[in-house]
């Protein structure tokens, strides 16, 4: 049997939704919310791991933010790359800090 790829991997492992064009992660995911997926080199976070695997490399020290404010949503079209201080300032102004965090 051969092995799957990233690209087989994740498709197994999402729903499209067309009303809002998430893809939502339905394999594992971490407390926090967030997807994972386990690769050769230890478990990662899914919305990297698709960024990684539709758009390119993450520069060191990026992080990759939602445009669409959705933990589980794997979209490449809907991450985008960020610095840590753009990050906090994107959960800022979403309310989604510890005080504001939305359900």
């Amino acid at each position: 049997m051969k092995k799957k790829n990233v690209f087989q991997r994740f498709e197994e492992k999402l729903e499209r939704i067309t009303e809002t064009g998430c893809w939502i992660w339905i394999g594992c995911h971490y407390h926090t919310g967030y997807g994972q997926i386990h690769m050769a080199d230890g478990v990662k976070r899914a919305h990297r791991v698709a960024y990684e695997a539709y758009v390119g490399p993450i520069p060191a020290g990026m992080c990759v933010l939602h445009r669409c404010d959705f933990k589980l949503c794997v979209n490449p079209t809907h991450l985008f790359l960020g610095t840590l201080k753009e990050n906090v300032a994107d959960m800022v102004a979403k309310n989604r800090t510890a005080k504001g965090e939305q359900a």
